[in-house]
């Protein structure tokens, strides 16, 4: 016969349990839009992942000095609609926008939510990503015909979910292109023009000087810089400086850094300089790297410690993010510890900087280059990132 202390015993923890499940947060698990983030449990609230970082922060680094190492961890991203290998990403304000990878998908990751949407198919595989206006992201096609490739412009707006074919441009393909709060300055090689987003409409400008191919297009805010290969030093990187006002091309001073063929260069508007990389591979691998300031004209090398590799590098206002252990603060050429990725073996992940946190997704592993749908976030302490950027001015 049971004992009535035991049978109580029994109804109470049955009821506590009852109410710590009801307490618990629910989570949509028919809902094919709903990712939560599952890398604690149970989906962290914003305040929840903020007081968790404010705990893994260092007091003594939170808002002083960079500091030596970033403490905290990568944590998992939920798992994408799809993988997308060679695919694009980039930041539309309060979204990742990630496509291409040759196919004509479409998704938008918000970090505030932790959730992804699916977009509407694009009317062409995707390519490549170009630039983001605040209002449409725009993005190179890819037509392969039986006779020849092309590949033009489309223009995507979240908002309304929608697609549009712009004119077509004056040349093809349009390799480049930087938003300048008004107009898009694009580039196919050393060919430029620009474009009104407004009235749908192409305006030539003239060649880039001394150029034969361009190498990455920044807006700094008052100017756009176009690194080159330079014409008159083969093996040298060049850079030009447009004047909107003047619509007319400057040569900057002559850049201490070499151009390789066949190798990767790659560059990063920070604040006030343009940093550039290139790799070099001689007895070992490794990299070089410069920063260029347009108030006066100057170059500087950044003689870091630590590799810094050209491809896909992001700035959080403070450091110079790539896919390596390591961050560069380039004012000083300091290295900064990040945090161990527990995988390291995938490759052209999509890397893109909020204002609070790095995000890597997606990518391919192996011989076979399998797409990945999942990918990693960390956010940085105040020490780390500079003020999150303002929302993209758009078309007016």
């Amino acid at each position: 016969m049971r004992q009535p202390g035991r049978m109580l015993a029994i109804v109470l923890s049955l009821t506590l349990l009852a109410t710590i499940m009801a307490a618990l947060p629910a989570v949509a698990a028919s809902d094919p839009e709903a990712y939560p983030d599952r890398s604690h449990g149970i989906p962290l609230t914003l305040d929840e992942a903020a007081d968790l970082d404010r705990r893994q922060e260092d007091p003594i680094t939170a808002r002083g000095a960079v500091p030596d190492r970033v403490r905290g961890k990568w944590r998992p991203l939920p798992k994408a609609p799809f993988g997308l290998p060679n695919g694009s990403g980039i930041w539309g304000d309060d979204e990742m926008l990630v496509f291409g990878g040759e196919t004509n998908k479409i998704a938008g990751y918000d970090p505030r939510t932790r959730r992804w949407t699916r977009y509407p198919r694009a009317p062409l595989p995707v390519f490549d990503m170009l630039t983001w206006t605040g209002r449409e992201v725009f993005v190179r096609g890819l037509v392969i015909g039986p006779d020849e490739t092309t590949s033009p412009v489309l223009a995507f707006e979240p908002q309304s979910a929608t697609w549009r074919v712009p004119t077509t441009a004056p040349f093809e393909p349009v390799g480049q292109m930087a938003w300048t709060g008004d107009e898009i300055v694009a580039l196919s090689g050393f060919h430029a023009a620009t474009y009104d987003p407004l009235s749908d409409t192409w305006d030539p400008l003239p060649d880039i000087p001394d150029a034969t191919a361009v190498i990455g297009l920044d807006w700094t805010g008052d100017r756009v810089l176009a690194a080159t290969r330079s014409r008159s030093r083969n093996d040298h990187l060049g850079l030009a400086s447009l004047d909107l006002e003047t619509r007319e091309w400057t040569l900057a001073a002559p850049s201490p850094l070499e151009y390789r063929r066949y190798l990767p260069h790659g560059q990063v508007w920070a604040g006030t300089e343009l940093v550039l990389f290139t790799e070099r591979r001689n007895d070992e691998e490794w990299s070089f790297t410069g920063a260029y300031s347009p108030e006066t004209d100057t170059w500087r090398t950044i003689d870091a410690e630590c590799r810094v590799p050209p491809e896909d590098a992001v700035w959080t206002g403070k450091l110079i993010v790539t896919r390596t252990r390591w961050a560069l603060e380039p004012v000083s050429g300091k290295c900064v510890r990040l945090p161990d990725r527990r995988d390291r073996t995938r490759n052209e992940q999509v890397r893109v900087w909020t204002g609070r946190e790095v995000i890597e997704w997606s990518g391919a592993r192996g011989d076979d280059m399998t797409p990945l749908p999942d990918g990693i976030y960390l956010r940085l302490p105040p020490a780390a990132r500079g003020q999150a950027p303002g929302t993209t001015p758009r078309p007016t």
